[in-house]
């Protein structure tokens, strides 16, 4: 696995995803309930929903100037807001962050959110979610830039809050991976396939994971562990040209002619004018 490589590109940098969160987080806080005696007066309650209506409105704006304008509202709206010690307000200004693309802010806000919807009890569901939503989001841009010790951290963090995260397993799996550990890499990078079996990019990790592994095998000449891990991916991807081939050769390698015919034939199903499969097929007299 090439460890620079952006292993979240398609989610964490396109912006349609991070918007639909934080709609989806801005649904609870514009249309909050009644707040209990810990809260702000009307007024200024109504000034936190509608910095929230001005910031829904920003997320949805393509014209950057019209984005900003309407956050510079929002923000001066939170700014009026005199008594701060509350989850909305926190929240209100997380979201604010979050449509900004300024995760570690947001996230900053979100555990003072946290802390006050801890003592007064307020609205705890949707301060979670908002809460590991963003972890997930700062998690996969700190490991995009090898920020790997922040990005484990967080991840651990979310899991304790959501222990069905498929994108955290995801990160651990990656951190794993860099830091030589790869049988807890590969535990991690399975309960992210079990709790998403869509998850494209646990998957890739996970075939890569195995293939690496089997190359290695076939550098300290331990065959029959390449197999082993070669197997493990054909069943992730059973027409994949290169592990064919790699278990072509390890055959070879522990004199198995049977096996390997096998595996280059099917190469050649795959893709008939392989040239390896043919050039391996006629040094075993197939």
């Amino acid at each position: 696995m090439n460890n620079n490589t952006n292993i979240f590109d398609s989610m964490a940098k396109n912006p349609k995803e991070i918007l639909l969160g934080s709609l989806l987080v801005a649904a609870f806080f514009i249309f909050y309930g009644n707040l209990s005696s810990h809260n702000p007066g009307i007024e200024a309650k109504d000034k936190i929903k509608k910095a929230n209506a001005y910031i829904t409105t920003a997320s949805q704006q393509s014209n950057i100037g019209k984005k900003d304008s309407l956050l510079l509202v929002a923000d001066n709206l939170l700014g009026e807001v005199s008594y701060r010690k509350q989850p909305y307000w926190h929240a209100s200004r997380a979201y604010s962050y979050m449509v900004k693309g300024k995760l570690d802010s947001a996230y900053m806000d979100l555990r003072n959110a946290s802390k006050f919807n801890q003592s007064q009890k307020l609205i705890s569901r949707e301060i979670k979610n908002f809460m590991n939503f963003t972890i997930s989001r700062l998690s996969i841009n700190y490991i995009n830039n090898g920020i790997n010790e922040n990005a484990y951290a967080l991840a651990k963090e979310g899991l304790a809050m959501n222990p069905n995260n498929s994108d955290l397993y995801n990160v651990k799996g990656v951190y794993f991976t860099r830091v030589g550990n790869l049988d807890s890499a590969l535990v991690s990078f399975q309960q992210a396939m079990k709790f998403n079996p869509n998850n494209k990019a646990a998957r890739d990790n996970l075939f890569n994971l195995f293939v690496g592994q089997a190359n290695k095998g076939f550098k300290d000449n331990n065959m029959q562990y390449a197999i082993s891990m070669l197997w493990n991916a054909e069943k992730m991807d059973p027409k994949n040209i290169n592990v064919l081939l790699l278990l072509g050769k390890a055959h070879i390698n522990i004199n198995d002619s049977r096996m390997a015919s096998y595996y280059l034939n099917k190469v050649l199903e795959v893709d008939k004018n392989n040239t390896q499969a043919k050039d391996l097929l006629r040094r075993i007299g197939q």
